[in-house]
């Protein structure tokens, strides 16, 4: 749910161990907070962005898309 390269097959294998992502600190953006849920996560930053990554069905990350990636 992170864009971490995780695949249905590596789930199977059980990948359930937390993980570095660097995205958003690559582009700068300090995180001021985190907020996980069983298939999203919501990232504030420093400056008040805030991102959503994660299943999108039903408009659960609160873009305007209900496609699940």
């Amino acid at each position: 749910m992170l864009g971490i390269g995780v695949t249905l097959e590596s789930l199977k294998e059980g990948l359930y161990r937390p993980a570095l992502i660097t995205t958003l600190l690559d582009m700068g953006e300090s995180i001021s907070q985190v907020s996980c849920g069983s298939w999203h996560t919501l990232i504030v930053s420093e400056s008040g962005k805030l991102y959503g990554c994660g299943r999108g069905e039903y408009g659960r990350l609160g873009s305007g898309d209900e496609v699940c990636c």
